[in-house]
């Protein structure tokens, strides 16, 4: 898969900083082994997913891949300001991927998803600079905040099942 490839790509390239923005946070093996790499390696990453979400089953899977990166000190944001719909990666200010994917199963997978890789461009410090903006005005949120009742999380690792049909 194209998309899975440049986000892997990115994330295993950077050196000091992984900045990520997604409606939806539903990842795989491989991508949720590349970001806590990324962690151990010492890059800061930040995720930023939304407050308010559009589809309750999807934020729950959202809410567990954010738990389970928080355990591993991936610092997690929710927006502010309600739902956050924007999509996108960039890495130390040397690389980004903005573009209509989301990293969740269906975007990645099924879906004929397209977006723009940037390299050494103004426009990458244009998008970073948004970002920040946008990260100074939401909510960290530590591994007690994203932490989902034991039913919850029970559910969701049920639908896991059907992970690709959600």
């Amino acid at each position: 898969n194209i998309a899975t490839d440049v986000f892997l790509n990115i994330i295993n390239s950077a050196k000091e900083t992984i900045d990520i923005t997604s409606p939806y946070l539903a990842i795989d093996y491989s991508l949720k082994n590349a970001l806590i790499n990324a962690k151990a390696r010492g890059v800061k990453v930040r995720i930023l997913i939304p407050t308010i979400p559009d589809k309750k089953i999807v934020y729950q899977f959202t809410k567990l891949s954010s738990y389970e990166l928080s355990k591993y000190g991936i610092d997690i944001y929710k927006y502010s300001k309600g739902f956050n719909h924007a999509k996108g990666i960039v890495a130390d200010g040397k690389i980004a991927y903005l573009g209509t994917t989301n990293f969740d199963f269906r975007s990645l997978f099924h879906h004929y998803e397209c977006g723009c890789v940037i390299y050494n461009s103004d426009a990458i410090t244009d998008f970073e600079n948004k970002l920040e903006e946008v990260f100074n005005i939401s909510n960290y949120q530590t591994t007690k905040d994203l932490k989902q009742n034991v039913l919850v999380r029970i559910f969701i690792s049920f639908l896991k099942t059907f992970e690709s049909l959600i």
